[in-house]
Protein backbone atom coordinates (compact mmCIF):
# COMPACT_ATOMS: atom_id res chain seq x y z
CA UNK A 1 0.00 0.00 0.00
CA UNK A 2 1.30 3.54 -0.82
CA UNK A 3 2.36 6.28 1.54
CA UNK A 4 -0.41 8.47 0.13
CA UNK A 5 -2.97 5.90 1.30
CA UNK A 6 -1.59 5.87 4.85
CA UNK A 7 -1.37 9.65 5.05
CA UNK A 8 -4.93 9.98 3.82
CA UNK A 9 -6.19 7.39 6.27
CA UNK A 10 -4.41 9.01 9.20
CA UNK A 11 -5.69 12.46 8.27
CA UNK A 12 -9.25 11.19 8.01
CA UNK A 13 -9.16 9.51 11.42
CA UNK A 14 -7.52 12.45 13.18
CA UNK A 15 -9.90 14.93 11.55
CA UNK A 16 -12.85 12.86 12.70
CA UNK A 17 -11.51 12.70 16.24
CA UNK A 18 -10.85 16.42 16.28
CA UNK A 19 -14.29 17.23 15.02
CA UNK A 20 -15.89 15.06 17.66
CA UNK A 21 -13.80 16.59 20.41
CA UNK A 22 -14.51 20.22 19.46
CA UNK A 23 -18.16 19.71 18.77
CA UNK A 24 -18.69 17.84 22.01
CA UNK A 25 -20.53 15.29 19.89
CA UNK A 26 -20.36 11.57 19.69
CA UNK A 27 -18.93 10.29 16.40
CA UNK A 28 -18.86 6.68 15.30
CA UNK A 29 -16.46 5.83 12.46
CA UNK A 30 -16.74 2.48 10.72
CA UNK A 31 -13.89 1.38 8.46
CA UNK A 32 -14.42 -1.70 6.29
CA UNK A 33 -11.33 -3.38 4.86
CA UNK A 34 -11.50 -6.02 2.19
CA UNK A 35 -8.54 -8.00 0.94
CA UNK A 36 -5.87 -10.45 1.92
CA UNK A 37 -5.54 -11.17 5.64
CA UNK A 38 -1.88 -10.10 5.68
CA UNK A 39 -2.72 -6.74 4.13
CA UNK A 40 -5.58 -6.22 6.62
CA UNK A 41 -3.23 -6.94 9.54
CA UNK A 42 -0.79 -4.32 8.24
CA UNK A 43 -3.61 -1.76 8.10
CA UNK A 44 -4.70 -2.58 11.65
CA UNK A 45 -1.16 -2.23 12.96
CA UNK A 46 -0.77 1.14 11.24
CA UNK A 47 -4.07 2.41 12.67
CA UNK A 48 -3.12 1.21 16.10
CA UNK A 49 0.11 3.17 15.83
CA UNK A 50 -1.68 6.39 14.97
CA UNK A 51 -2.65 6.94 18.59
CA UNK A 52 0.80 6.44 20.13
CA UNK A 53 2.09 9.55 21.97
CA UNK A 54 -1.32 11.18 22.03
CA UNK A 55 -3.68 11.62 24.88
CA UNK A 56 -6.22 8.86 25.10
CA UNK A 57 -9.58 10.21 23.94
CA UNK A 58 -12.46 10.37 26.31
CA UNK A 59 -14.72 7.39 26.02
CA UNK A 60 -17.84 9.51 25.87
CA UNK A 61 -16.58 11.67 23.02
CA UNK A 62 -14.89 9.34 20.55
CA UNK A 63 -15.67 5.73 19.88
CA UNK A 64 -13.61 4.12 17.18
CA UNK A 65 -14.71 0.69 15.96
CA UNK A 66 -12.71 -1.07 13.24
CA UNK A 67 -14.15 -4.07 11.50
CA UNK A 68 -12.03 -6.24 9.20
CA UNK A 69 -13.26 -8.68 6.58
CA UNK A 70 -10.90 -11.25 5.09
CA UNK A 71 -12.00 -12.47 1.71
CA UNK A 72 -11.06 -15.81 0.37
CA UNK A 73 -8.67 -15.25 -2.47
CA UNK A 74 -10.19 -16.22 -5.75
CA UNK A 75 -13.61 -17.05 -4.25
CA UNK A 76 -15.31 -15.74 -7.34
CA UNK A 77 -12.90 -17.51 -9.61
CA UNK A 78 -13.52 -20.93 -11.00
CA UNK A 79 -11.24 -23.75 -9.85
CA UNK A 80 -8.09 -24.05 -11.88
CA UNK A 81 -8.42 -20.52 -13.32
CA UNK A 82 -5.67 -17.98 -12.73
CA UNK A 83 -6.54 -14.44 -11.57
CA UNK A 84 -7.54 -12.23 -14.49
CA UNK A 85 -8.28 -15.18 -16.71
CA UNK A 86 -11.68 -16.36 -17.82
CA UNK A 87 -12.72 -19.97 -17.74
CA UNK A 88 -12.34 -21.70 -21.04
CA UNK A 89 -15.57 -22.43 -22.82
CA UNK A 90 -16.44 -26.09 -23.12
CA UNK A 91 -15.36 -27.60 -26.37
CA UNK A 92 -18.30 -28.07 -28.75
CA UNK A 93 -19.45 -31.59 -29.08
CA UNK A 94 -18.68 -33.19 -32.37
CA UNK A 95 -21.73 -33.82 -34.48
CA UNK A 96 -22.66 -37.41 -34.85
CA UNK A 97 -21.43 -38.77 -38.10
CA UNK A 98 -24.14 -39.82 -40.46
CA UNK A 99 -23.72 -42.65 -42.83
CA UNK A 100 -24.35 -41.43 -46.35
CA UNK A 101 -27.13 -43.19 -48.14
CA UNK A 102 -26.05 -45.60 -50.79
CA UNK A 103 -26.88 -44.36 -54.27
CA UNK A 104 -29.95 -45.93 -55.77
CA UNK A 105 -29.09 -48.72 -58.16
CA UNK A 106 -30.75 -49.00 -61.53
CA UNK A 107 -32.97 -52.03 -62.11
CA UNK A 108 -31.21 -54.87 -63.90
CA UNK A 109 -34.04 -54.99 -66.47
CA UNK A 110 -35.42 -51.72 -67.81
CA UNK A 111 -36.53 -49.77 -70.87
CA UNK A 112 -34.97 -46.35 -71.41
CA UNK A 113 -35.18 -43.39 -73.78
CA UNK A 114 -38.53 -44.12 -75.50
CA UNK A 115 -38.97 -41.99 -78.59
CA UNK A 116 -41.43 -41.52 -81.47
CA UNK A 117 -40.04 -39.91 -84.64
CA UNK A 118 -41.57 -37.68 -85.72
CA UNK A 119 -43.42 -36.76 -82.55
CA UNK A 120 -46.19 -35.28 -84.72
CA UNK A 121 -47.56 -37.55 -87.41
CA UNK A 122 -50.40 -36.88 -89.79
CA UNK A 123 -53.24 -39.35 -90.35
CA UNK A 124 -52.10 -42.23 -92.60
CA UNK A 125 -48.35 -41.59 -91.99
CA UNK A 126 -45.75 -43.84 -90.39
CA UNK A 127 -43.80 -42.98 -87.22
CA UNK A 128 -40.69 -44.77 -85.94
CA UNK A 129 -40.84 -46.00 -82.33
CA UNK A 130 -37.51 -46.70 -80.58
CA UNK A 131 -36.44 -47.67 -77.06
CA UNK A 132 -33.19 -48.67 -75.38
CA UNK A 133 -33.40 -52.10 -73.74
CA UNK A 134 -31.24 -53.03 -70.72
CA UNK A 135 -31.53 -56.73 -69.88
CA UNK A 136 -28.78 -57.85 -67.50
CA UNK A 137 -30.80 -60.91 -66.50
CA UNK A 138 -31.51 -61.96 -70.11
CA UNK A 139 -35.22 -62.34 -69.51
CA UNK A 140 -36.54 -60.20 -72.40
CA UNK A 141 -37.51 -62.02 -75.59
CA UNK A 142 -39.65 -59.47 -77.42
CA UNK A 143 -40.63 -55.81 -77.11
CA UNK A 144 -43.86 -54.22 -78.33
CA UNK A 145 -45.29 -50.69 -78.51
CA UNK A 146 -48.97 -50.04 -77.96
CA UNK A 147 -51.31 -47.08 -78.38
CA UNK A 148 -54.11 -48.09 -75.97
CA UNK A 149 -56.53 -45.30 -76.98
CA UNK A 150 -56.33 -46.35 -80.65
CA UNK A 151 -55.94 -50.10 -80.14
CA UNK A 152 -52.65 -50.13 -82.03
CA UNK A 153 -49.72 -52.52 -81.44
CA UNK A 154 -46.37 -52.85 -83.21
CA UNK A 155 -43.46 -55.21 -82.49
CA UNK A 156 -40.01 -53.71 -82.02
CA UNK A 157 -36.82 -55.41 -83.18
CA UNK A 158 -33.06 -55.25 -82.65
CA UNK A 159 -32.22 -57.29 -85.72
CA UNK A 160 -31.82 -54.58 -88.35
CA UNK A 161 -35.33 -55.00 -89.86
CA UNK A 162 -38.67 -53.15 -89.71
CA UNK A 163 -37.05 -49.78 -89.14
CA UNK A 164 -34.24 -50.98 -86.86
CA UNK A 165 -31.02 -49.36 -88.03
CA UNK A 166 -28.35 -51.56 -86.42
CA UNK A 167 -28.76 -55.12 -85.12
CA UNK A 168 -27.61 -55.94 -81.59
CA UNK A 169 -26.98 -52.34 -80.46
CA UNK A 170 -29.66 -52.47 -77.73
CA UNK A 171 -31.94 -50.01 -79.56
CA UNK A 172 -35.21 -51.74 -80.47
CA UNK A 173 -37.24 -50.11 -83.26
CA UNK A 174 -40.49 -50.55 -85.18
CA UNK A 175 -42.62 -48.66 -87.68
CA UNK A 176 -46.02 -47.56 -86.38
CA UNK A 177 -48.66 -46.89 -89.02
CA UNK A 178 -51.07 -44.14 -87.98
CA UNK A 179 -54.54 -45.04 -89.31
CA UNK A 180 -56.04 -42.45 -91.64
CA UNK A 181 -59.27 -42.52 -89.66
CA UNK A 182 -57.57 -41.93 -86.29
CA UNK A 183 -58.86 -38.77 -84.68
CA UNK A 184 -56.29 -35.98 -84.38
CA UNK A 185 -55.03 -35.45 -80.83
CA UNK A 186 -52.54 -36.49 -78.18
CA UNK A 187 -51.87 -40.22 -77.65
CA UNK A 188 -49.76 -42.26 -75.26
CA UNK A 189 -47.33 -44.80 -76.65
CA UNK A 190 -46.64 -47.51 -74.05
CA UNK A 191 -43.76 -49.95 -74.57
CA UNK A 192 -43.60 -53.33 -72.78
CA UNK A 193 -41.09 -56.20 -72.59
CA UNK A 194 -42.13 -59.86 -72.84
CA UNK A 195 -40.44 -63.12 -71.86
CA UNK A 196 -40.17 -66.21 -74.15
CA UNK A 197 -43.62 -67.35 -72.99
CA UNK A 198 -45.34 -64.14 -74.07
CA UNK A 199 -45.82 -62.83 -70.50
CA UNK A 200 -44.90 -59.31 -69.55
CA UNK A 201 -41.54 -59.07 -67.76
CA UNK A 202 -42.08 -57.85 -64.21
CA UNK A 203 -39.78 -56.23 -61.67
CA UNK A 204 -40.07 -55.33 -58.01
CA UNK A 205 -41.07 -51.77 -57.18
CA UNK A 206 -41.28 -51.42 -53.42
CA UNK A 207 -43.46 -54.20 -52.05
CA UNK A 208 -45.21 -54.87 -55.35
CA UNK A 209 -44.41 -56.09 -58.83
CA UNK A 210 -44.78 -53.83 -61.86
CA UNK A 211 -44.27 -54.50 -65.57
CA UNK A 212 -41.05 -53.35 -67.19
CA UNK A 213 -42.26 -50.49 -69.37
CA UNK A 214 -41.62 -47.05 -70.80
CA UNK A 215 -43.94 -44.36 -72.13
CA UNK A 216 -43.79 -41.48 -74.55
CA UNK A 217 -46.27 -39.39 -76.55
CA UNK A 218 -47.52 -39.06 -80.12
CA UNK A 219 -49.43 -36.16 -81.62
CA UNK A 220 -51.71 -37.01 -84.55
CA UNK A 221 -52.65 -34.20 -86.89
CA UNK A 222 -55.32 -34.13 -89.59
CA UNK A 223 -54.25 -34.86 -93.15
CA UNK A 224 -54.70 -31.98 -95.55
CA UNK A 225 -57.28 -32.47 -98.33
Amino acid sequence: MTRRFWNGLAAALLASAFAAATAQAELSVTLTLSGDIDEIMQVLERIQGLGEGAEEPRQDRLRLRIHSIAEEAGAAEQPGTAEGETAAEPAPQAEAETTPEAPATEPAVRLEEPLVTPSEAVQGATALVTVRVVDEEHTIDTVAAQVPEAGLTVDLHDSGISGDRMPGDGIWSGNLLVPAELEPGEYTVAIFAFDPYGARVMRAEGDALAPVSARTGLTVTAATQ
